[in-house]
């Protein structure tokens, strides 16, 4: 069996974490295409980051592009495994 994780975490204070394209757009793209998968928006991790983004202020003044690029941090292949560490991080498992 073949396991593949990847975490996200988005720290409070590093504002240029969601202005710049996450490593997640080309790995979670290319995990999908390994297991034959579609890529599909986690509706929980959606709602854990919108949770989170209401104590980030700055979160609110980001352009259209900012907000689609980061709401990418929740498109993962549709057969993930999701496992949430914390409020704000999470793991994405793929078993083979």
């Amino acid at each position: 069996m073949m396991v593949r994780s990847f975490v996200n975490s988005f720290p409070a204070h590093d504002h240029d974490a969601i202005r710049v394209l996450s490593p997640t757009d080309i790995t979670y793209a290319s995990l999908a295409k390994s297991f034959d998968q579609n890529l599909v928006y986690h509706n929980e991790t959606l709602a854990r980051m919108e949770e989170s983004g209401k104590h980030r202020t700055w979160i609110s003044k980001q352009s259209e592009e900012q907000r689609t690029a980061r709401k990418r941090m929740a498109l993962f292949p549709d057969a993930a495994e999701v496992i949430f560490v914390a409020s704000d991080i999470w793991v994405v498992s793929m078993l083979e």
